[in-house]
């Protein structure tokens, strides 16, 4: 009877004891829990930190390659404005260059293919076997412009013959019979087109 009577006053005991032991267990599951929620918010918000810090960088990295094509384009429109520019310039030396006689043969050998086109009238007005290029001398040379003197086998009297370079595919041809008939009195000129020496028009001073 009394070992049931010891046995009646330690079960309180023990259930205390176990109660007491579950409460702490609970506290502590709790407080692991908030510790867990705690760190989960800390780590999302880093994460939602990182993911602002890494979008303003691409958007500062995006702003930077924008800045970079706009100059980019900028330089590569004032290259060509420049290209434009210099262009004319380029142009109307080369103009200049396709207007200007080099030499005196070189006006000599368009003469000679002119007069030497069957289908100009003027190439019945040469007796070739009586010519001779050696007969020929400059007289002046202003580079659109150049006059030559023809002189007579026989060394007395000549003729000019005056070329002038109208555009690259145009040339104008002046002859003057006679000495004295230079430059008051010209007595024929042809218009010619450069690509096939063909007289494209013949104007008589008479």
């Amino acid at each position: 009877m009394d070992y049931m009577k010891k046995y009646l006053f330690i079960i309180p005991i023990v259930l205390l004891v176990g109660l007491s032991a579950c409460e702490k267990i609970s506290n502590d599951e709790r407080k692991k829990s908030n510790v867990q929620e705690k760190t989960s918010k800390q780590s999302s918000t880093s994460s939602s930190s990182s993911q602002e810090e890494s979008k303003a960088k691409k958007n500062e990295n995006s702003s930077e390659v924008s800045q970079e094509h706009q100059e980019s384009v900028k330089d590569s429109s004032d290259i060509s404005k420049n290209q434009q520019e210099a262009t004319p310039s380029s142009e109307s030396s080369q103009n200049q260059q396709e207007l200007k006689w080099e030499s005196m043969d070189e006006a000599i050998l368009f003469w000679e293919k002119v007069y030497k086109n069957t289908q100009n009238e003027v190439s019945k007005k040469i007796e070739w076997k009586n010519y001779n290029v050696k007969n020929w001398s400059l007289t002046e040379n202003n580079g659109s412009t150049i006059l030559l003197h023809w002189s007579n086998e026989s060394g007395a009297g000549g003729s000019y013959t005056k070329f002038t370079k109208k555009t690259p595919n145009e040339t104008q041809i002046v002859e003057y019979d006679g000495n004295a008939s230079y430059p008051q009195m010209p007595s024929y000129s042809l218009l010619v087109q450069n690509s096939n020496y063909l007289v494209l028009e013949t104007m008589d001073a008479h």
